[in-house]
């Protein structure tokens, strides 16, 4: 049985919220590699982190069907580097809007919490930390 939750524009908006948590993360994680990687690479750098964190849940699932010695490199390897990445599928907006499907206040407050408040303060933090002990302007006799 189907019914009315709440308004198309207040799920938009929700979703826009969920992109906008993306976009701060990816500004914080060009912030920290701005400190210490030139421009281009800095740019790639993102957009490889962008990419991998788009499909983290695939990695993270296609772990289960190793064999069971690869399994065991995975697991203490590429899995928990995979892990620390936000996993922008896991919370994609399109997945609640072309069904339309109500996206939740928690969602979106979890998806907050984590990736904005923690994530991207500990790389703001990270970034401070390696512009401080950077010599700009530095006059040399």
């Amino acid at each position: 049985m189907l019914y009315k939750a709440d308004s198309f524009t207040a799920n938009f908006i929700r979703a826009g919220l969920l992109i906008l948590s993306r976009l701060l993360f990816l500004a914080c994680l060009g912030i920290l590699t701005s400190t210490f990687l030139s421009f281009p690479v800095a740019i790639l750098f993102c957009l490889v982190i962008f990419f991998t964190a788009s499909v983290s849940g695939f990695v993270i699932e296609s772990f289960d069907f190793l064999s069971e010695n690869m399994a065991v490199v995975y697991s203490y390897t590429f899995k928990w580097l995979i892990r620390l990445l936000p996993q922008f599928d896991k919370f994609n907006p399109s997945t609640y809007l072309v069904p339309a499907e109500l996206l939740s206040w928690s969602v979106v407050a979890r998806v907050a919490l984590v990736m904005v408040c923690i994530k991207s303060l500990l790389l703001l933090v990270f970034a401070l930390i390696i512009f401080s002990f950077r010599e700009i302007a530095r006059i040399t006799v």
